[in-house]
């Protein structure tokens, strides 16, 4: 009676799951962060240095960038630079994050210590899509998770996991034990957004 149980709840789960892929969530709304960056001969100081992955091609950020100093400068980010900035003047650069990292940044004009001023821009992983499969997907039915407030008992408490995001990824698409697989019922991307969902927020 147990395992028709847990059958059926895996049945659930699964039949929840298939509105996603016959219903597509609607377009995210832009989030646009705009990051003030001023530069002088011996720093560059950004307003932000962190930043959530895009949700897609409108989630840019823009880089407004002053030259405070007394010589020319510029600033460039992964593969954008801005021209070459006379004292006083600004320019301004549209960047796309669409994977979580570490970007570098600099100026490409020596400083007045003689040395490229450089620093490190963190793109962490952007989970607020992951919570929205989680719910969706009726995850919560099986698991234990304290960030989506689930209490299901027939999966794995995800609080617990300490798997990788690639461990997760592959658990999800292939199923494990009682689970069954989610390839053909979430796309590829929902399964990675969940599974850096869980990543990033399960509690040890």
């Amino acid at each position: 009676m147990r395992t028709r149980r847990r059958g059926l709840l895996v049945a659930g789960v699964a039949a929840l799951a298939l509105p996603l892929l016959l219903s597509p969530a609607a377009p995210a709304k832009p989030s646009a962060t705009t990051i003030n960056v001023t530069l002088t001969e011996k720093s560059i100081k950004l307003s932000k240095k962190s930043v959530p992955a895009a949700n897609n091609a409108r989630d840019t950020v823009t880089f407004k960038v002053k030259n405070a100093g007394k010589l020319k400068q510029d600033f460039k980010i992964g593969n954008k630079i801005t021209p070459l900035l006379a004292p006083g003047k600004t320019a301004s650069l549209k960047v796309l994050f669409a994977k979580a990292g570490k970007f570098p940044y600099q100026s490409t004009v020596t400083g007045k210590t003689k040395k490229v001023l450089k620093g490190t821009f963190t793109v962490t992983a952007n989970t607020a899509v992951g919570k929205a499969v989680y719910d969706l997907a009726g995850c919560g039915t099986c698991h234990v998770f304290k960030a989506a407030g689930s209490v299901g008992t027939v999966g794995p408490n995800l609080d617990q996991s300490k798997f990788a995001v690639s461990q997760i990824v592959n658990i999800v698409t292939k199923g494990k034990g009682t689970m069954p697989a989610q390839s053909g019922i979430l796309s590829s991307k929902q399964i990675q957004d969940v599974a850096n969902y869980v990543y990033s927020n399960r509690k040890p």
